[in-house]
């Protein structure tokens, strides 16, 4: 195999609870898959781009648009597929970017490695600022409080932080998790191997098994929402967004 600096992996299944196949629905004439595998190999900072899943069906398409994929073993969560894909290859650093998020930009990815390479924390990951007092308190809006150097603290399912003696957000807002990482390759061989952690089994968030295995996590602070595709009506958002990103790129 390669070996490249930064490696970002992006772990894609066929089976979906909600939306089976979804790595091959068609959105703007190609696959997910496609788009969101774009997205990575513009980023700069990305040396070599890969997908990985255990569907042949899902290879295939990859290969076959030109792009590398590679067929795992079945394993526990996507981020023992990447680091299945990472053990295999010589590099300093690995993004974790799901299959889903078709939309992230390439400068998010750049930012990310960016920040790895400062040295102070072995994982990275991105966050949004939010004030809607609909997804403070929605569990699957997942929300991150951070220390002076933007060090993740804590990361919940719940209303955090908690607006003591007023309703809704606190003032400033709050900060929600775009759940994409990178880490270095060190650290990602670590990550899988740590026990499951009382809070992570609490909240069934995975970076509380990284926390409490004593690893941290730098933030870096974006403007993208993250916007996965886990339902056919989010299938049918993202296809509206790209629909008009080219629309607003034609009217340039």
């Amino acid at each position: 195999m390669k070996s490249p600096r930064t490696l970002c992996v992006v772990p894609a299944r066929y089976a979906s609870r909600r939306l089976p196949g979804k790595p091959l629905k068609e959105l703007a004439g190609r696959p997910l898959i496609l788009h969101t595998l774009e997205r990575a190999a513009a980023a700069a900072a990305v040396d070599w781009v890969v997908a990985a899943t255990d569907d042949e069906r899902i290879a295939r398409v990859v290969r076959e648009a030109g792009r590398d994929a590679v067929l795992t073993p079945e394993l526990p969560s996507g981020t023992h597929r990447v680091a299945w894909v990472a053990g295999k290859v010589n590099c300093r650093f690995v993004i974790n970017l799901q299959g889903d998020e078709p939309l992230v930009p390439s400068s998010l990815l750049n930012a990310l490695v960016a920040r790895l390479s400062e040295g102070d924390a072995e994982i990275v990951t991105a966050v949004h600022p939010g004030d809607e007092a609909a997804d403070y308190i929605d569990p699957n809006c997942v929300k991150v409080v951070v220390d002076s150097r933007y060090r993740a603290l804590y990361f919940s399912r719940a209303p955090l932080p908690h607006h003591r003696g007023g309703e809704g957000p606190p003032p400033g807002g709050y900060l929600r998790h775009v759940g994409l990482y990178g880490f270095t390759r060190t650290a990602l061989s670590a990550a899988v191997e740590l026990p499951p952690s009382h809070l992570e089994e609490i909240e069934g968030l995975e970076q509380l098994r990284w926390l409490a295995g004593g690893m941290r996590i730098a933030c870096v602070r974006c403007d993208f929402a993250g916007v996965g595709v886990d339902t056919p009506a989010d299938l049918e958002r993202v296809r509206r967004m790209l629909e008009q990103q080219r629309e607003d790129s034609d009217a340039r």
